[in-house]
């Protein structure tokens, strides 16, 4: 009968809309699992400290946190990197000038407190022997421009005659340095003239480089997880999501044992009427 198709159908339609949005709630459950775990991986596994072996230290991927290497990367961004290599002693390589170094900074105010920086590679640090004497510098290999590796910075320093010359460390900088132009235009004229300025204070030794930028950012991500290792911060968004989601399915758990109950009550008590063990008003 028409009627009774017409019930068929709109039953069928209840039956496709539950399906579908069956569908999204489990879609939407396993995207807030999925990002939770994501995220939760990402700070365990970059907790920004620094270990006592630094060969254990993570350099896959790294939140920039300062505006020092600008127009290379930017603060927030997330930066990828690679562990440098190692030689037979399990010495760290000595890099070439240009490369982009991670590597763990002493703060000498603080004693105890390290921390990880990211800068670029512009000069060699160094000890040789002269006349007897021992000494140390960067400058002399700094202002030649054809110094550009280990093998080069070791064939200047034997046409100077030095002796048991030996590459001990780096000179860093930042690749931002329009603080160091006047008005901040990084094509105008410097402050002051003599390029050492633009170096970094401290010298790296090479013990202390544990990987290389290899060129891949994420722009903004760095920040977002940055942002997230705040305490607070990683209870709103990961924690709460979770327990809520837990909750909910609980819920859903509950609904489902009072209707599987309430369904085998009723069908026994249907048998029951059926053999006559029930008066109707005890059916109803």
């Amino acid at each position: 009968e028409p009627g009774a198709i017409s019930v068929c159908t709109s039953k069928f339609k209840k039956k496709e809309k539950s399906n579908l949005r069956l569908w999204i709630e489990n879609i939407v459950q396993v995207l807030i699992v999925v990002g939770c775990i994501v995220f939760s991986i990402l700070i365990l596994a970059n907790p920004g400290g620094v270990q006592k072996d630094y060969t254990k230290i993570n350099v896959s991927y790294m939140p920039v946190l300062s505006e020092s290497m600008s127009g290379t990367f930017e603060k927030g961004d997330l930066i990828f990197g690679e562990k440098v290599d190692r030689d037979e002693n399990g010495d760290p390589i000595i890099l070439d000038i240009g490369e982009v170094a991670i590597f763990v900074v002493n703060d000498p105010t603080q004693s105890e407190y390290q921390y990880i920086n990211t800068h670029r590679i512009a000069a060699y640090y160094y000890e040789y022997f002269t006349e007897g004497t021992k000494k140390y510098g960067y400058s002399d290999l700094f202002e030649n421009k054809n110094v550009i590796d280990e093998k080069s910075a070791y064939e200047y320093a034997a046409s100077l005659g030095w002796t048991s010359f030996k590459i001990i460390g780096y000179r860093t900088t930042g690749d931002n340095k329009a603080i160091y132009y006047k008005d901040g235009n990084i094509n105008g004229e410097l402050i002051n003239e003599n390029n050492f300025d633009l170096l970094d204070d401290r010298f790296v030794p090479y013990e202390q480089v544990i990987g290389t930028w290899n060129g891949k950012k994420l722009s903004g991500v760095g920040g977002v997880i940055t942002w997230i290792q705040d305490p607070a911060h990683f209870f709103i968004v990961i924690l709460v999501p979770l327990i809520l989601l837990f909750g909910y399915n609980v819920w859903i758990v509950i609904q489902y044992v009072i209707e599987v109950t309430t369904g085998k009550a009723r069908k026994l008590a249907l048998e029951e009427a059926k053999s006559g063990g029930l008066s109707l008003e005890d059916e109803e």
